[in-house]
């Protein structure tokens, strides 16, 4: 992407990356890990076929939609059992909740968390299938490889000690 598209889409998102937006030394513009999230996000649904218009409206209501519980509102009874959960029912631990009050509109920053949270989840289930898969794998493996083992020890003939061994009148018993 250049320098002039990349400009392009921070203007069309505006105030949704505005939270995670700082400027620099010479007035750079900089974003941080959640707002150049938000920006690949774009850039994969246009990807997908979408004009840029398009991708923007759409992820902004997804962001819009994915927003957490309103201020005032009780919390949730999944919120109720985290012992990580802040006072705004949010559950995120008070160091997560500073941060998005940093940033000024926490409400999107928490949307990004939740979502990424949710993708990791599903990485680590994927993983852990993999492994269980591979381990699965492994143990067939290694059975396969002791009947292999006891047939080719079968079929070998016999050491020079235990060829000494056998005496010539084994061969009648």
């Amino acid at each position: 992407m250049s320098e002039r598209q990349v400009y392009t889409r921070i203007e069309k998102l505006g105030e949704v990356l505005r939270p995670f937006i700082r400027r620099g030394p010479r007035n750079e513009i900089l974003l941080d890990g959640s707002g150049l999230r938000i920006l690949e996000e774009l850039h994969e649904r246009e990807k997908l076929g979408k004009t840029l218009h398009e991708a923007v409206a759409e992820l902004k209501a997804e962001l819009r939609r994915s927003s957490p519980i309103a201020p005032g509102a009780p919390p949730s009874s999944e919120v109720a059992g985290n012992p990580n959960a802040n006072a705004n029912g949010d559950g995120l631990s008070t160091a997560a909740t500073a941060e998005a009050a940093t940033h000024g509109n926490g409400s999107s920053l928490v949307a990004i968390l939740r979502a990424q949270i949710e993708e990791l989840r599903r990485d680590k289930e994927a993983l852990l299938e993999q492994i269980r898969t591979k381990d699965r794998q492994i143990d067939q493996l290694n059975a396969r490889l002791s009947e292999l083992t006891t047939l080719l020890h079968n079929q070998l003939p016999p050491t020079p000690q235990e060829a000494r061994e056998r005496r010539w009148w084994k061969f009648w018993k």
